[in-house]
């Protein structure tokens, strides 16, 4: 038998990374290493939960629905990483783990007129102990303070200056 095994050859691409991949990579990477655990979420959402986002106030006609949804709750792209972070947190604490600390990196989507906008955010959630029982540090809820010094951890690392005021979002 005369047959011989030809070496399979691989040649990446050439194609450059875009900016915002590196830079949602570099955002990954950070968050990573500073604890958070990485959350993917799913894009479709129903309008009971995008009325926990945005309360009575929700403007419908700057939603993106889908054209045939499997069902009501996966009718609509989201406009928040909200909804999905907190059926996260709502999962976890129905299965009795109260400790979370995560991010997701995604994409919202909205109409505003005649265009369709899609933008890249990024969305961190808290709850629980901010240490693990078997440390020496006492564990403590975590609170606002915890998020803020992520933030400012993570964007003085990629050297932005920040400052905080208090906001005025109803439901937060």
């Amino acid at each position: 038998d005369n047959m011989t095994k030809s070496n399979t050859r691989f040649q990446s691409s050439k194609i450059p990374h875009t900016p915002m991949f590196l830079f949602e990579r570099e955002i990954r990477t950070r968050l990573i290493g500073q604890g958070l655990q990485e959350f993917l979420t799913c894009d479709l959402f129903g309008p009971s939960m995008l009325s926990v986002v945005h309360g009575t106030d929700a403007i419908d006609s700057s939603w993106v629905k889908v054209l045939n949804p499997t069902s009501i709750e996966q009718s609509i792209l989201r406009t928040s990483m909200l909804p999905g972070l907190l059926q996260v947190v709502k999962y976890n604490w129905d299965h009795q783990n109260q400790e979370i600390a995560g991010f997701e990196i995604g994409r919202i989507h909205f109409k505003d007129g005649d265009k369709y906008i899609e933008q890249s955010v990024a969305a961190i959630v808290l709850s629980g102990k901010s240490a693990p029982h078997h440390w020496d540090e006492k564990p403590k809820n975590m609170d606002f303070y915890d998020l803020k010094g992520i933030l400012e951890n993570w964007l003085s690392e990629l050297n932005v200056e920040v400052t905080f005021k208090a906001g005025s979002v109803p439901m937060l």
